[in-house]
């Protein structure tokens, strides 16, 4: 809020609420009743930020209930959605909808129409409105923004020829991030790819075997991943140690940053007897990585070997000391091979965890010769190597897209009009 304090003299600052209508689609708040056959009752969590629909899990109603949103609104090319809960702040700018579609109260409907939209969409994704979201949420119980505060929030205003030009210029930054995420998926697709190749097919083989894991090379053993490595428990009494300041850093996958590092910065912090406690229970060898047993199921992360941190009750770690390849390994635990064991342990709870000794049962394809596991291995860190560049490339990215954002949308830095721009009403 302090950079909306000194906008140039010819800008103003408004609430949303005096450019835009503001509509909560489903004033009621309570979930109407699922029709299976229904339409599209679609929550922040259902849509993409284009406002397509993620998967076929959309909870889905009758058409009445469409009949009566369609009287509070209607969703246009010119349509802006707001996150209300859980994804706060989360902006989507709505294309490529199906014919028919109501949305939930988890977010808000922004009709802009005094105002550019795409300006208002920059605006609505700055750092300055994700403060004041931020403030009007600290010391508060509410988990969700309300539309009296989203009507409130303050933007800020300039002339339309500089919101347009403002907004092209941000957009087109956009889509380069898009082009860049692109690509990232591209590369995990060709890596998934791989990977099922790889890791059932091996490298030269022409004679396979069924096994617990599918469809294997005939020289292959499928092995426990006990029997290979020690999984084990960092917190086995489960209860999370109490919270110091400049503490130990207590980590879990949730502090694994966008970047692919853990952000032991703002990772929880434990005592130094906690950390004591750990160190003493259990070593951390080169090429050990946790792996998500609680909420987050999954998702194995390769460790630092140097110990200046404890690990969260909510993951097991993984590591050895014995002759094996650990690269492989991991590879293979973050392969559809894990993912199928994960899914058969775990889809019978409304609350996913995995105990210690259902990861030490997990059974892997194992080649025989060293070779073809060291092969292997690297053709796969060699997509993994290319995927960190890009995301490296994206991070760089977002950070000029955050610069640029604070330039633009304060007026530090003014654009360019031309005549016939500057004419524009």
């Amino acid at each position: 809020m302090d950079e909306l304090s000194h906008l140039p003299c010819d800008w103003q600052k408004i609430n949303v609420s005096s450019v835009a209508d503001v509509i909560d689609p489903h004033p009621s708040h309570r979930a109407p009743d699922e029709d299976p056959l229904g339409i599209p009752f679609a929550g922040i969590g259902d849509l993409d930020e284009s406002g397509k629909i993620r998967g076929n899990k959309v909870r889905r109603v009758s058409p009445e209930i469409y009949e009566e949103h369609s009287k509070r609104y209607q969703i246009t090319a010119n349509t802006i959605g707001f996150g209300r809960v859980a994804s706060i702040g989360k902006i989507i700018d709505f294309k490529g909808l199906p014919k028919k579609i109501t949305i939930s109260p988890t977010l808000a409907l922004i009709e802009p129409n005094r105002i550019e939209k795409n300006f208002l969409i920059q605006a609505l994704k700055s750092q300055d409105t994700q403060l004041q979201i931020n403030l009007l949420l600290t010391g508060s119980t509410r988990s969700s923004l309300g539309i009296a505060l989203l009507r409130n929030l303050i933007i800020p205003f300039p002339k339309l020829p500089e919101q347009q030009k403002i907004a092209t210029i941000l957009s087109s930054v956009d889509d380069v991030i898009e082009k860049t995420r692109a690509q990232i998926d591209k590369l995990k697709d060709l890596k998934t790819g791989m990977m099922q190749e790889l890791l059932t097919k091996g490298i030269g083989h022409t004679e396979f075997k069924d096994s617990p894991v599918g469809q294997i090379p005939r020289s292959w053993d499928v092995v426990s991943v006990g029997s290979l490595t020690d999984v084990i428990d960092p917190q086995p009494d489960h209860r999370t140690p109490a919270e110091v300041i400049d503490g130990v850093p207590y980590v879990g996958l949730g502090d694994i940053g966008k970047s692919g590092l853990i952000d032991f910065s703002a990772a929880r912090k434990v005592s130094q007897e906690a950390f004591e406690k750990q160190k003493e229970g259990f070593e951390i060898h080169p090429g050990a990585f946790i792996f998500g047993k609680i909420g987050t199921i999954g998702k194995p992360y390769v460790l630092p070997t140097e110990r200046f941190y404890c690990l969260s009750a909510n993951v097991v770690l993984v590591t050895t000391k014995k002759s094996i390849n650990m690269k492989y390994l991991f590879q293979v635990f973050g392969s559809e091979i894990i993912d199928q064991q994960v899914l058969l342990q775990t889809n019978t709870t409304s609350q996913p965890a995995l105990g210690i000794k259902k990861v030490r049962d997990f059974l892997v394809p194992y080649p025989k010769q060293c070779e073809e596991v060291e092969l292997i291995t690297e053709v796969l860190a060699s997509v993994d190597n290319r995927i960190s560049r890009v995301n490296d490339k994206l991070a760089h990215q977002l950070d000029l897209k955050k610069a640029l954002m604070q330039d633009l949308l304060t007026g530090k830095v003014r654009v360019n009009l031309t005549d016939k721009e500057s004419a524009v009403v």
